[in-house]
């Protein structure tokens, strides 16, 4: 999870987004209100089970700026990794 962790802030770095990574109480507590939110029972993934409506996009034909609804304000950043522990970040 370090390699990942160090990629990301490497990648936010490059491009100028301030990440603040959580805690791993605060982590689960996003990951958890997230999955309540917008997954439907325990998937091995959570895009195979999104509660309806959603909406899927390709990346090979939209930029991620095209889908948000603003590039204003804050955003979660939440990383998957093998062990069922969720790094978390606030993005800026």
């Amino acid at each position: 999870m370090q390699e990942i962790q160090r990629w990301i802030n490497d990648a936010a770095d490059r491009l100028g987004i301030n990440l603040e990574a959580q805690s791993k109480i605060v982590s689960q507590e996003i990951v958890n209100s997230a999955l309540a939110t917008f997954v439907e029972n325990t998937p091995r993934v959570w895009w195979l089970s999104l509660k309806l409506p959603s909406e899927q996009f390709s990346s090979e034909t939209m930029r991620l700026s095209e889908v948000l609804p603003s590039q204003d304000g804050e955003c979660w950043l939440v990383i998957e990794s093998d062990h069922d522990v969720f790094f978390v970040c606030k993005a800026k």
